[in-house]
């Protein structure tokens, strides 16, 4: 999701340094995890300080709490 988010930032004209550029406006955004918020800057590149498993469902990432809810049965 930072990934693409970071693409469509960059816009159509796509260099490696207006993609970092893109990511590094990227402070303090919520990407729907509740109080986790992603956040990079020119010194900061590790988006999160903690790891969040989780899973997209939908378009919209949903946090692993329970491991079996993880695994999407048919």
């Amino acid at each position: 999701m930072v990934l693409v988010d970071g693409l469509r930032k960059a816009g159509d004209t796509l260099t490696r340094e207006k993609f970092i550029d893109a990511v590094e406006t990227m402070r303090h955004s919520d990407i729907g995890l509740g109080s986790a918020r992603l956040m990079y800057s020119p010194r900061h590149h590790k988006g999160f300080d903690h790891v969040y498993p989780t899973v997209v469902r939908a378009g919209k990432p949903k946090m692993i709490t329970d491991w079996k809810s993880a695994v999407k049965r048919q």
